[in-house]
Formats: structure tokens, C-alpha cells, sequence
């Protein structure tokens, strides 16, 4: 835990500190098997520490471990705090992190409270069923802007960056955007 110390002698500082501990998972998929996610080996399911929802470098992050062909993980290493849940991993865009509930409590829309003694599953839901955006950039006198960065923002809520898509316009100012789970969002170029 840092400690920051100015002006002044700091007494009766207690720090509490807690054994790590593993948290099991589940990832499911919505609309089709499990085996028909491309590179589920590679997905793992990220706890990032954070402070009101925001991440922080503070500590030791826990460390995911693959999930297994039968959807089932762990993150081992976490210790009582407050985490933002993520994907790290080749995702394919076919599919999207639909839902993660931690003791049915919704944890991706929210950062996810650890107390150290639960011994629930989080649970990680993909979904088959993602949007697609295709989109063009011109400029004033309407004609195609190549090598343009388009940016997909999600209105809310910001805080989810798995919901951020970037995309460069082709010769013709064209650009997609692929893996787009349901919402509203903003497009800037």
C-alpha cells in the first residue's frame, strides 16, 4: 500500500495485510457453444485495480490464468480491493463481453467489489451477436479523406474501454467497425 509522507512525522500508521487468494470463473457464450469461440485458449479474464472505477498501478495486479475448453478460469493473486473486470486476449469480433457478474452482482458496468473472503464464481458472459458500423469520411467538398483515424466512443459508460473501436479509412474514406456490442454511441474522425 503507498504511503505518501510531506511536512510531517506520520505515527500510528496500521497497515493490514491480506493473503492472495484465487478467484474461479466461467465463461459462457450466447447463441453458441463454447467450442465455437476462436482462440478461447488465449482469452484471459483481466482484474485491474482500481480506485472509484478508475485503474490504478497501485500493487501488485492479480494474474489471470487461461481459461480451459470448458470455459472454466481463475485470477490468481487478488487480494481485497476494488477491480475493473476486462478481456485481455484475441477476442475475435464476432463476439463481445456481453455481461460479468461476481456473486450476481454486476461487475463490468461497475467496478467489481473484493472483501477477500467470498469464495463466489465470476461469471463472464460473450455474446455472438455483435454490430457492425460502416461509415465513410469526406471532406467539405464531399470527397473520401484516406488514412483518416475513425474513433467509436461509447456514450455511456465511459469508463468501459473495451467498448472504444478505432478504425482507418481505405482510399476510398471507408472504414468499419467490427465486435460492436448494443448502445449508443459517438463517431469522430
Amino acid at each position: 500500500a503507498p504511503i505518501t509522507v510531506s511536512n510531517a512525522d506520520v505515527e500510528n500508521v496500521a497497515l493490514t495485510l491480506a493473503v492472495p487468494v484465487s478467484i474461479a470463473g466461467r465463461i459462457s457464450v450466447e447463441g453458441v457453444p463454447l467450442a465455437a469461440v476462436p482462440g478461447l485458449d488465449r482469452i484471459r479474464v483481466q482484474l485491474r485495480p482500481s480506485i472509484d472505477g478508475t485503474i490504478t498501478n497501485a500493487g501488485n495486479a492479480p494474474q489471470p490464468q487461461p481459461a480451459t475448453p470448458d470455459g472454466t478460469f481463475r485470477v490468481d493473486g487478488v487480494v481485497p480491493g476494488e477491480y475493473v473486470v476486462s478481456l485481455i486476449g484475441a477476442l475475435s469480433p464476432d463476439f463481445y463481453l456481453k455481461e460479468a457478474r461476481f456473486e450476481q452482482v454486476d461487475v463490468l458496468n461497475q467496478p467489481m467489489q473484493f472483501s477477500g473472503s467470498s469464495s463466489g464464481i465470476l461469471d463472464v458472459v460473450l455474446s455472438s451477436r455483435p454490430g457492425q458500423i460502416d461509415g465513410r469520411v469526406v471532406d467539405e467538398k464531399q470527397r473520401p479523406v484516406s488514412g483518416n483515424l475513425a474513433v467509436l466512443i461509447p456514450d455511456r459508460p465511459r469508463n468501459r474501454l473495451d467498448l472504444y473501436k478505432t478504425a482507418t479509412t481505405d482510399q476510398n474514406g471507408a472504414f468499419t467497425f467490427r465486435g460492436v456490442p448494443p448502445g449508443d454511441y459517438k463517431v469522430f474522425a
